[in-house]
């Protein structure tokens, strides 16, 4: 790759400047963010010698990428001494920018727009503050590429979460699937008061596949990719749910890929600039509604987002999730769970630990004749440091009568079996329909403000006639509030 070496002399004299009069980067009267950046562009030069950095480019690409870095900290370091130079403050933007463009790999590629985007943002404001004009090109100002978390996205759903997972050719993203769901995934708060030209742009893929078994609704292909996946903008309005909050829809965000042969699709740069000077947060929404579009089978993928404009804006806001505790289960064993046959069905079916794809859970099914009382305990949860409390449960069912599939909540069960002692049930409030099939599900949120301060037991009944083919597996018992971490008691 060829690099027009258009600012070497201009760099050199700068060199020569910056080493003559000072060959400390810490001097004690220079510029703390320029410092910063220095250290930064000192660090990627280090990576890239040792192999933590472009490993998989060519010897070419990493000469290329060197030489531009050098440049890049000579240009900072007479920044650093003239803070007010136009010509500095012209050049070092323009070698962001260049390095900006660097063929690197997508594994390298998160960190360099970071850290591209950094320099941009400092000299861009610098610029600002002297008048001096420079190439009003957006650049990243934030880009994420999702692999073992969605975070710092946050998931909602009435259904399936949001997940991270990854191809067959080895690119991560966040998914969101399944029958009937409606799934959020809400990006970080981005601050745009001082960002012009916000635009954004996201490579996504979708699934669209019929089920045979559905008598609701035709199927039409059509009218699931006109109507089952929206992206969406929230403002100062948003009330920490998206379900409970206004939004403005995002009406074209280009062609959807069907995904017939799994290609991805970049969308187009979506402007924002009805949003500029606001805070907002965008969301990506599965809205797979049955009664419009039936009970057919829907994946939407995200692999990159990017979000885009001219200035510097602050990190984005994390949500705080609220969540305090995520309970789970371990490989090949139901602990800290116990599991209970009930004396009333003994030859009934047992919950069980399972895996699939590498998720734990824990599972009962009734295949057999038998009844079945079984019951699952979870170890005693101590809820003293919390000062809100709510509960949800994710799970899949199959055949599920939900009157039969019961959650209780007990504050005096203290071991053995579960008939002694006073359990109160948990209504679901998202009863779903049930079908013939395992479908995701959410069930919850329960309101657990009558248990702060206290010390509590959760109980799970699967009761079956036998043979009905009905299944229930609990993957996680998720604890949401305010208040220190749950404390876990194995009973």
């Amino acid at each position: 790759m060829k690099i027009i070496k258009w600012s070497r002399l201009l760099l050199v004299l700068a060199a020569a400047f910056a080493v003559f009069s000072c060959t400390k980067s810490e001097d004690s009267k220079s510029d703390p963010e320029i410092q910063a950046l220095l250290r930064q562009t000192e660090a990627i030069q280090e990576a890239i010698n040792v192999g933590r950095l472009m490993s998989r480019n060519t010897e070419e690409d990493k000469h290329t990428a060197q030489e531009m870095l050098y440049d890049l900290k000579i240009a900072l370091l007479r920044l650093n001494q003239d803070p007010n130079n136009d010509r500095a403050i012209r050049v070092t933007f323009r070698l962001a920018q260049d390095l900006e463009r660097l063929p690197f790999i997508r594994t390298d590629k998160d960190q360099m727009d970071r850290f591209t985007s950094a320099v941009l943002g400092t000299i861009y404001k610098s610029a600002e503050r002297n008048k001096v004009d420079i190439d009003p090109r957006s650049w990243r100002q934030f880009s994420y590429q999702f692999s073992n978390s969605v975070k710092p996205f946050r998931t909602f759903a009435t259904k399936g979460l949001w997940i991270t997972d990854w191809s067959q050719d080895e690119f991560s993203y966040a998914k969101a699937e399944g029958f009937g769901n409606q799934a959020y995934l809400v990006s970080p708060e981005f601050d745009l008061t001082n960002i012009k030209n916000p635009a954004f742009k996201f490579r996504h893929l979708t699934i669209v596949d019929d089920n045979a078994k559905a008598t609701d609704v035709q199927f039409n292909r059509d009218l699931i990719l006109a109507n089952a996946f929206k992206v969406r903008v929230f403002t100062e309005g948003y009330t920490g749910d998206p379900f409970q909050s206004p939004f403005d829809p995002i009406e074209n965000f280009g062609p959807i890929p069907v995904g017939m042969n799994f290609e991805t699709l970049n969308s187009p740069e979506i402007d924002l600039s009805a949003y500029a000077g606001r805070k907002i947060r965008l969301a990506f929404y599965l809205d797979m509604n049955m009664s419009l579009l039936g009970s057919h089978y829907v994946s939407w993928q995200i692999y990159k987002f990017d979000l885009y404009g001219v200035g510097q804006m602050p990190a984005p806001v994390l949500d705080n999730d609220g969540k305090l505790l995520e309970q789970m289960f371990s490989p090949g064993t139901l602990k800290p769970f116990v599991a209970w046959t009930q004396d009333s069905a003994p030859t009934g079916e047992k919950w069980v630990p399972a895996n699939f794809r590498g998720k734990n859970y824990a599972k009962i099914f009734a295949h057999q004749t038998n009844a079945t009382d079984a019951f699952l305990v979870s170890p005693r949860f101590d809820f003293k440091d919390s000062t809100e409390l709510s509960l949800t449960i994710r799970e899949v069912v199959n055949n599920a009568d939900f009157s039969k599939f019961k959650i209780w909540i007990s504050e005096d069960y203290n071991g053995g079996a579960p008939g002694p002692a006073t359990w109160k049930p948990l209504v679901r409030t998202n009863t779903p329909v049930p079908f013939p099939d395992w479908r995701d599900n959410i069930a919850g949120p329960f309101d657990l403000s009558a248990y702060l301060g206290k010390k509590a037991v959760l109980g799970f009944e699967f009761i079956d006639a036998g043979g009905t083919k009905s299944g229930w597996e609990l993957e996680a018992i998720v604890f949401n509030g305010k208040g220190d971490e749950i404390g876990v008691e194995p009973l």
